[in-house]
């Protein structure tokens, strides 16, 4: 039985606020970690060269993402919000797997462009 705190939807916010807000910190912390390594392995040219391949791994993942992320989010929200426990694992699932696919074809691209 859920608790009057869980049933009004303020602790379900609560909840995705603390998740959102804790995996932007720990990738904050990733990426200093990942700068200082390479800053003590390459130096300063590789710095600008990780930055020119954030750069343009992040333009290949807008231009090939189409939208997927948005769209997504939008659609489990809709099912989410219909209460259709039958149906909300496979569009989870499929939006999972387009994610994925069209989320390694910027690293195949970019893998293929650093030689």
């Amino acid at each position: 039985m859920m608790s009057p705190l869980e049933d009004n939807g303020n602790f379900q916010t609560v909840k995705s606020t603390f998740i959102m807000g804790s995996s932007s910190i720990i990738n904050i912390g990733l990426g200093i970690i990942r700068h200082k390594i390479i800053a003590l392995l390459i130096g300063t040219a590789g710095i600008g060269l990780l930055g020119i391949y954030q750069s343009l791994s992040s333009l290949l993942l807008n231009i090939f993402g189409l939208g997927i992320n948005e769209s997504g989010a939008r659609q489990i929200g809709i099912f989410d919000g219909l209460r259709n426990k039958t149906l909300l694992p496979k569009i989870n699932n499929s939006i999972m797997g387009s994610v994925l696919l069209i989320r390694l074809i910027p690293n195949d691209i970019l893998y293929t462009l650093s030689f």
